[in-house]
């Protein structure tokens, strides 16, 4: 089963905190170790979407209002990324939740490797340096198949 929540219609305007709060319900205990969650979502999701709903849940202070505040929702921190959608549209993920350090792994593929070249530029005593890295990414954690689900989405409906 996939870890997705998905809103009521097909805009960012049926995303309410209650779809945000099912997605954080969707992560498991793993999810919630060390760093824990974070949110990751556009800065245009956060300020047209996420921002309004919490302005109007009410008991905002003068001190937030005038931006002494941290980027959060529903008590996770948020980090923008322009990878996901700057505007809204159906059948989108609007924003993730998740513990990357649970459900992601890193690794490489091929050890840094360097060569070097004397004979480019020999008129003017330049020698040419090629270095390259293979690396890759492996989400295991999006609540696919039997893996934890340490990794949620939000999305509009199609």
């Amino acid at each position: 089963t996939e870890a997705i929540v998905t809103a009521g219609a097909n805009a960012w305007s049926d995303i309410t905190l209650e779809t945000y709060a099912q997605a954080v319900g969707l992560l498991t205990p793993k999810a919630f170790q060390g760093t824990g969650p974070v949110w990751f979502m556009s800065a245009q999701h956060y300020w047209t979407r996420a921002v309004p709903l919490i302005l109007a849940s009410g008991g905002v202070t003068a001190g937030e209002i005038e931006g002494q505040r941290r980027q959060m929702l529903l008590g996770f921190p948020v980090e923008f990324t322009q990878v996901l959608p700057s505007a809204t549209a159906a059948d989108q993920i609007a924003a993730v939740i998740g513990n990357l350090r649970a459900g992601v792994a890193f690794g490489d593929r091929r050890q840094l490797t360097i060569k070097s070249s004397p004979d480019f530029a020999l008129d003017r005593d330049v020698t040419a340096m090629l270095g390259t890295r293979r690396f890759d990414v492996q989400v295991h954690g999006a609540g696919q198949g039997d893996d934890p689900e340490v990794i949620a989405a939000v999305k509009t409906a199609a």
